[in-house]
C-alpha cells in the first residue's frame, strides 16, 4: 500500500493494531471508508488554515468531508476491549473460548498432570471479565503509566469498558 492509498483508506489501514502493544498515536483524523486523493486534496488545505489561524479542532474538521473523523486512542481502546469482552467473556463466546482454551491443553498431554475438571474451572474463572486485565491492556495500549500521561487517562476505566460492552449488544 503506497502513502496516498494509506491516506485513502484512513481508518481502515491502522485495523492491524494491536492493543497488546503500545498505540502509535493518541489521535488520528482519518475516514472510516474509502476516500479519494481528490477529497484528501480538497479537504485538507482548509482544515489546516482553519487549525494554524484558529486553533480550534472542531471547526478545522468542519473543513473536511463528513467522512472524515477524530479517532482518540482511548475510545479505540475502550471498543476493542468491550468486544473482546462481549466475544471472549461473555455467553457462546465465553464458552466456545473455554472449549478451545480447554481442547488445547488437552491436545498438549498435559492432561495426565491436571484433571479435565480442575482446568475448566481454573478456565471458567480465567475468562470473566476482571479489571486487571483492563488496566494491563491500557497500561501497554496508552503508556498510561508514563509521567507524561499522568491523570490523562484517569476517567477510561473497566466500568466504562463493561458498559460500551453492554450498549453494543
Amino acid at each position: 500500500m503506497d502513502q496516498c492509498d494509506a491516506a485513502a483508506e484512513g481508518l481502515l489501514s491502522i485495523t492491524a493494531i494491536n492493543m497488546r502493544e503500545a498505540a502509535p498515536f493518541l489521535a488520528l483524523i482519518g475516514p472510516e471508508e474509502a476516500v479519494s486523493a481528490g477529497e484528501i486534496d480538497l479537504g485538507f488545505p482548509a482544515y489546516y488554515a482553519e487549525l494554524l489561524q484558529h486553533g480550534d479542532l472542531g471547526s478545522a474538521l468542519a473543513k473536511l468531508s463528513g467522512k472524515f473523523g477524530l479517532f482518540l486512542a482511548d475510545r479505540l481502546l475502550l471498543k476493542a476491549f468491550a468486544g473482546y469482552l462481549r466475544e471472549g467473556c461473555k455467553g457462546v463466546g465465553r464458552d466456545a473460548r473455554i472449549e478451545r482454551l480447554l481442547a488445547e491443553f488437552l491436545e498438549k498431554n498435559a492432561a495426565h498432570k491436571v484433571k479435565e475438571a480442575a482446568v475448566r474451572r481454573f478456565l471458567e474463572d480465567y475468562t470473566r471479565p476482571n479489571p486487571e486485565a483492563f488496566e494491563r491492556f491500557k497500561r501497554r495500549f496508552l503508556l498510561s503509566d508514563h509521567p507524561l500521561n499522568k491523570g490523562r487517562f484517569d476517567s477510561l476505566n473497566f466500568d466504562a469498558a463493561l458498559a460500551a460492552g453492554d450498549r453494543a449488544e
